[in-house]
């Protein structure tokens, strides 16, 4: 009961700072995200998201949400025989956001906390194997937005996740990423 009460302030608290935000945006983002170890056959995947940005207008302390997937392909040979594997992560994170607002230039920080959940598929002639798992852990961002209207902005971030341990057919390991994603986004 402690736990979910706790839980409830911290959304209430969260809910709160984003209320009191004049400039709210919804982001489109897309770009790529490295998985990390080059042993892996699908570690570079295409990353999309969408993603809430509320700011008071001046800039400052505000906070940001989103939803961002991303995919990953490939054929490789075991032992003479094609196997195509696919990887897909989801990843649902929040937390808080500070920006400059310097004319129309706003660079900004960014980080909080990330949930991921992660599947590897494998498919052959003779066989077809998956594996899904799901971590918690945290991500940080650091980019700039420029303004080209009123309600318009275009920009690039580079992200970091760090802390998602998983187990993918019984061998453990993280799917920490390491994203450079290009934004466009509208205010509201």
């Amino acid at each position: 009961m402690k736990r979910i009460m706790s839980t409830g302030y911290l959304i209430g608290a969260l809910g709160l700072l984003l209320a009191s935000c004049a400039t709210n945006r919804l982001a489109v983002t897309g770009g790529q995200s490295d998985i990390g170890s080059d042993s892996r056959p699908v570690e570079e995947q295409v990353a999309i998201g969408l993603e809430y940005q509320g700011l008071p207008l001046e800039g400052g302390l505000g906070g940001e949400g989103g939803i961002r997937y991303g995919r990953d392909d490939e054929s490789i040979d075991i032992d003479g025989e094609t196997v195509d594997v696919a990887s897909n992560v989801l990843e649902i994170y929040g937390g808080a956001r500070y920006e400059w607002a310097l004319d129309r230039f706003r660079p900004f920080l960014a980080g909080g906390l990330s949930a991921v959940s992660a599947e590897m598929s494998g498919d052959s002639a003779s066989a077809s194997v998956s594996d899904d798992d799901s971590a918690i852990g945290l991500y940080l961002t650091g980019g700039a937005l420029f303004q080209v209207s009123d309600l318009i902005y275009l920009g690039a971030s580079v992200r970091k996740t760090i802390g998602h341990d998983i187990e993918l057919f019984g061998l453990e390991g993280d799917i920490d990423a390491t994203q450079i994603l290009f934004t466009l986004a509208f205010g509201f």
